[in-house]
């Protein structure tokens, strides 16, 4: 007859046999203890800040480079498109050459008897992001030398991808003019407000 022993581990491994000591099997059965093991430290970490910055900048464009008047013996009105961006609050100014339509080859100091210059007005409309700029202008107020006229600012606005207008107007009010090319030149300044 088989006789056979089983033994058990304690918590100091010690085994204990039960059944025939002469017994040259044994089964061993393990007892296991979970014990909790101790809270793990925080993993280590460092926080880093992110940090970038975007200059003020303003871009103005146009598609034309000259605007043909016509026929300036009479009144008329042209329009001049342009676009421009200011990510941050701006000014704006326009300069006049010559103060209006100057004669390409003559001046008043050399011609007696004909006018040799034609005023025009200019209106500006620059939509921005709280409303719209306006201003209206003549030619002779924004003459680069002496110019007298107060052009708005954007205030606390900025303005992307704003279509603006220019729109010049002028009237020889019965005058003759002088035959010829008449010609001025127009800048458009516009800057960041405060630099």
């Amino acid at each position: 007859m088989f006789t056979y022993a089983r033994a058990r581990l304690f918590g100091r491994g010690k085994i204990q046999y039960f059944g025939s000591p002469r017994s040259r099997k044994a089964w061993i059965a393990f007892t296991f203890f979970l014990l909790p093991s101790a809270p793990l430290a925080p993993a280590p970490a460092v926080t880093i800040k992110l940090e970038g910055a975007v200059l003020p900048e303003c871009q103005i464009s146009s598609s034309a480079s000259i605007i043909d008047f016509g026929d300036i013996s009479k009144s008329g009105t042209k329009t001049l498109p342009f676009s421009l961006s200011c990510n941050a609050p701006f000014t704006y100014k326009l300069l006049s050459r010559s103060g209006g339509l100057q004669h390409k080859w003559l001046n008043a100091a050399l011609t007696s008897g004909f006018n040799t210059i034609l005023p025009y007005t200019v209106a500006s409309t620059i939509p921005i992001d709280g409303g719209v700029i306006s201003d209206t202008c003549s030619s002779p107020s924004i003459k680069a030398d002496v110019p007298t006229c107060r052009f708005s600012s954007s205030g606390e606005n900025i303005a992307i991808s704003s279509n603006a207008l220019l729109t010049f107007s002028w009237n020889p009010n019965g005058k003759m003019l002088e035959s010829g090319v008449y010609e001025d030149f127009l800048t458009i300044v516009l800057d960041v407000a405060g630099i």
